[in-house]
């Protein structure tokens, strides 16, 4: 949208659009949120500070293999988009599309396509299978005279995480 408000309106009206919006957000909060769902007046667990909690959060993230290649690949993938969107958008826009509606146009554009991609997802998204796209698909088991054989009791990669109950116990070596 805010693209659109780009091409469309030019960029000082769109900064002001938003800046409008934003405060009509901030008054509008306070204003519709029950009280019953505000957090209640309490003192806050005791803090080491600011850099002994952080470095405790460090600490946390480096242990847990799992949520330590989310961030890594969020880290990634912003950096990549962050390149994108930031400086070569901009300049393929100015350079050889026309300049800033071309560029409103297409920030409006790859908007509309999230957009229209959650939607088509929510819709569809339940009949996926649930195994991530990059693994192999899994081989099937020969039917049994008594029957279907239950599922393997193992929980899938994406899951498992250091603490895992579901992850196999550590073999020992003796």
């Amino acid at each position: 949208m805010a693209g659109l408000l780009v091409g469309t309106l030019g960029a000082l009206t769109a900064l002001a659009v938003d800046a409008v919006t934003f405060a009509v957000s901030a008054a509008a909060v306070p204003a519709l949120v029950p009280a019953s769902l505000r957090p209640a007046d309490s003192p806050t667990a005791a803090s080491g500070g600011y850099w002994q909690d952080f470095m405790a959060g460090l600490r946390f993230l480096i242990r847990e293999p799992l949520l330590r290649a989310m961030v890594l690949l969020v880290l990634v993938t912003n950096l990549l988009d962050a390149t994108k969107s930031n400086v070569l958008l901009p300049v393929v826009a100015t350079r050889d599309l026309g300049g800033a509606a071309a560029f409103g146009l297409l920030v409006g554009a790859m908007g509309g396509g999230a957009l229209v991609g959650s939607l088509l997802f929510s819709a569809v998204g339940h009949g996926l299978p649930r195994r991530p796209p990059s693994s192999p698909p899994s081989p099937s088991p020969a039917p049994h005279p008594s029957g279907p054989s239950p599922p393997p009791r193992r929980c899938p990669w994406w899951q498992r995480s250091s603490r895992s109950p579901a992850s196999p116990p550590a073999r020992s070596t003796r």
